[in-house]
């Protein structure tokens, strides 16, 4: 139900009316209902128009669709904290990064490099001391001792001079892993209870320009060896799925976030389909048959352009 006056009349010729469309889902994880909002521009005609001709559409520069679809980034945050022991860190060591097989076996270290930095900081400010001292000594040659004090007295006192340290005495220690001892258990008769998330939503803007669309078939399953041939359009960073070229109907959407393509001889024997190609994502792995040799390199640049080539 609405109470506008502009969706109950025909909307004027190379007119649209802007719609904002709001939904909100329920997730067992989050705090409050996840809110979605969208803008969508909408025309109302006449109960007797019919569709445009063919012949119209072609020089038109509106497409009539019978639905839309939008694409939506969630962010899932955990709450302000009021304690340390609320406090979480996030583990990227297994997130995959764009290049990274570039790097070949070399990987980050951790907390192992601040702990050999101040080894080495250590070492070099004992090694400026002892120069400094080198050169104190060296401009001011030894004379006999004439003093009324023992030598060994003397001695003694420059030895726990050496052996004393000055400054903070505790150590910082740095850890990859959280302390038992720090960790407060919750009492055993109160139920745990999981931690609810904040949910961010943002409507992901569709980028109009594509250097590469063309049909591919897609292997929708393995079991049965069933390929389905679809329209592809990548428009970073996603790759839109359609039934046909006319891009009018889309059936799905692929992340091309920290994608790695795959392709080899083998995959021709194992798959029965000539010239294809694996797209790994971070949650999926999608097979694909190019319909030429020139084709399977184009659509390999196009989806990671990063990729070392096969030797």
């Amino acid at each position: 139900m609405h109470d506008s006056s502009l969706l109950n009349r025909v909307t004027a010729s190379g007119q649209r009316i802007l719609l904002q469309i709001s939904w909100s889902v329920d997730m067992d994880t989050c705090l409050d209902p996840v809110v979605f909002s969208m803008e969508m521009a909408v025309a109302i005609q006449a109960r007797d128009a019919g569709a445009p001709s063919r012949f119209a559409s072609m020089f038109s520069s509106t497409k009539r669709l019978a639905m839309t679809s939008a694409i939506f980034s969630l962010k899932l945050t955990p709450p302000l904290t009021r304690s340390a022991n609320d406090l979480w860190r996030l583990d990227t060591s297994e997130k995959c990064v764009r290049g990274e097989e570039a790097l070949g076996p070399w990987r980050p270290r951790g907390i192992s490099v601040v702990e050999d930095y101040e080894r080495l900081v250590a070492t070099e400010k004992r090694s400026a001391d002892v120069q400094a001292i080198k050169v104190i000594l060296a401009s001011s040659p030894p004379q006999p001792y004439s003093g009324g004090r023992p030598q060994e007295d003397i001695l003694r006192d420059t030895l726990a001079l050496w052996q004393k340290k000055f400054g903070h005495r505790g150590q910082i220690v740095l850890s990859q892993e959280p302390d038992e001892g720090d960790v407060i258990p919750a009492p055993a008769l109160e139920p745990l209870v999981p931690l609810k998330l904040v949910a961010q939503t943002k409507l992901v803007p569709r980028s109009d320009m594509s250097t590469k669309a063309g049909y591919l078939l897609l292997l929708t399953h393995a079991g049965e060896n069933t390929w389905q041939k679809l329209w592809f359009v990548p428009r970073r960073p996603h790759l839109y799925i359609y039934s046909h070229s006319n891009e009018l109907e889309e059936v799905g959407v692929i992340s091309l976030t920290g994608v790695k393509v795959e392709s080899s001889v083998d995959m021709v024997a194992l798959l029965g389909k000539p010239h294809p190609f694996t797209l790994f994502t971070s949650s999926n792995s999608h097979v694909f048959s190019a319909p030429n040799e020139k084709e399977l390199h184009a659509w390999i640049s196009k989806l990671d352009p990063i990729r070392i080539p096969n030797p």
